[in-house]
């Protein structure tokens, strides 16, 4: 039972870090009237201190979102 749980939990954090980029993203659209002419940097590329891996950094979601809004 413990398992299952384990899993849910963990099944449950992955969705909503992989939903965080765009809830990011239109709370920052929200508060600034317009993107136009904003340069916007994005800090914490790695999850945690160390990593060298950023292919499953939600940053690069967050970036992906805002070149898209160009």
């Amino acid at each position: 039972m413990t398992g299952n749980l384990d899993s849910k939990i963990v099944n449950s954090a992955r969705l909503q870090n992989k939903a965080m980029p765009e809830f990011a993203f239109n709370e920052i659209k929200e508060r600034i009237s317009s993107l136009n002419n904003l340069r916007i940097g994005i800090l914490g590329i790695t999850y945690r201190p160390g990593v060298k891996e950023v292919a499953f950094s939600g940053s690069l979601d967050l970036l992906k979102l805002f070149k898209k809004e160009k």
